[in-house]
């Protein structure tokens, strides 16, 4: 529920839950960009980002010369 006080939108939830959704998008956006760095295509990385995959594992996969596309079927 909000409520407008003037020009302000006061939010009714506990501001914990704020930070919560905040650094999680913060997570996700970082895996994001680790996987992409790691040279997976934007359909992979967003798949990989957004699910639980082993980031650890991915960097060890690709450092160890595995396709991308072998990895991202061992990381799924």
């Amino acid at each position: 529920m909000s409520v407008d006080v003037g020009s302000v939108t006061v939010l009714d939830r506990p501001r914990l839950a704020v930070h919560n959704e905040e650094g999680a998008f913060d997570v996700l956006r970082w895996r994001i960009e680790q996987f992409y760095e790691l040279g997976f295509g934007l359909a992979a990385t967003a798949v990989l980002a957004a699910g639980d995959s082993d980031l650890a594992l991915a960097r060890r996969l690709i450092a160890a010369g595995c396709p991308h596309e072998t990895a991202r079927r061992i990381l799924v």
